[in-house]
């Protein structure tokens, strides 16, 4: 039995809402793959839109200082025949992501925090 994937490199509206004109939506892509693959959004994500099953695969390195890139990184094992995927996580560097909210604050309590 074949298999049919689509794989691709483009910014999609579900994952980045606020990408505006760039981006694509999953209704945008052809119907009639088994599953879509993205590479080009840094972090992973799984969704099903459409009918759509979507991979996105993100990086296995740490590539901006946002929140999202402190999940884990690694890879998908996709076995064709089952249409089951594994995440499989590889070791990477860590990153922190630690977000301070001030009010009213003065700049020593800022340093000091």
């Amino acid at each position: 039995m074949n298999r049919w994937f689509f794989v691709f490199h483009q910014t999609l509206k579900e994952v980045i809402p606020q990408a505006g004109d760039s981006s694509i939506t999953s209704g945008d892509l052809p119907s009639g793959f088994d599953l879509y693959v993205d590479g080009h959004i840094h972090w992973t994500r799984e969704l099903n839109e459409n009918n759509k099953e979507i991979i996105v695969t993100g990086s296995t390195v740490v590539t901006q200082m946002r929140k999202n890139e402190t999940g884990p990184k690694g890879f998908f094992l996709y076995d064709s025949k089952t249409k089951t995927k594994e995440f499989l996580e590889i070791p990477t560097r860590a990153f922190e992501f630690e977000e301070l909210n001030f009010k009213d604050a003065s700049l020593s309590e800022i340093e000091n925090s």
